[in-house]
């Protein structure tokens, strides 16, 4: 993934270099880290955890709701717990869901967390290019799909993601503090220009 500032274009490698070296102003840090394309509205609505009955399988699966497909990870262990942990994980350009689910799912299984990963409704999520906008409200029905069907832990639903997941991540959840307690970004690219809501 390339970074754009208002004088060229430089690669994440070179750039952080220059940043480590100190070749890089104040300025050119600001451009580089800001999206042009500032989101007007980015908030997941009611998606929120609440009391339900635990109604899905353990296993790896994958469910549909509005259009929009999603792979999910349901560990033995989180069908005893209540509430349960849940953790969205956004995938790459590449949309590698698949990988993401394998990584995480040792962990998933010794701690009873249920694993969520949305498909983006492009190669890579919308605001990584132009603006927030469908993706949000893929992910927020997805969000709604899971929590109608778990007794969530409202402290412990954490969004994570890879790349340009990662991007979008840091995004969404400065936006949905009162949705995402925590984030977890592996290797984000850039920083998306959002209006924060609380604190995560």
């Amino acid at each position: 993934m390339d970074i754009q500032t208002d004088a060229t274009q430089i690669d994440r490698r070179r750039f952080l270099a220059q940043i480590a070296a100190g070749c890089v102003s104040g300025a050119a840090l600001t451009a580089a880290c800001s999206n042009s394309a500032a989101p007007r509205e980015i908030f997941l609505g009611s998606a929120a955890p609440r009391a339900v009955p635990f109604t899905l399988t353990a296993g790896k699966q994958v469910q549909r709701v509005n259009n929009v497909e999603f792979v999910l990870y349901v560990p033995t262990k989180a069908l005893t717990r209540s509430p349960v942990p849940i953790m969205i994980v956004l995938h790459g350009a590449n949309k590698g869901v698949d990988s993401l689910i394998n990584v995480h799912m040792a962990a998933a299984d010794s701690a009873g967390i249920i694993v969520v990963a949305p498909y983006s409704s492009d190669f890579t999520w919308d605001a990584i290019h132009t603006r927030f906008g469908v993706d949000v409200t893929a992910i927020s029905s997805v969000l709604q799909w899971v929590f109608d069907r778990v007794p969530a832990d409202w402290s412990k639903v954490v969004l994570s993601g890879f790349s340009d997941g990662a991007t979008y991540a840091l995004g969404l959840g400065r936006a949905n503090a009162n949705v995402f307690p925590k984030v977890i970004c592996y290797s984000p690219g850039f920083i998306l220009d959002v209006p924060p809501h609380g604190r995560p």
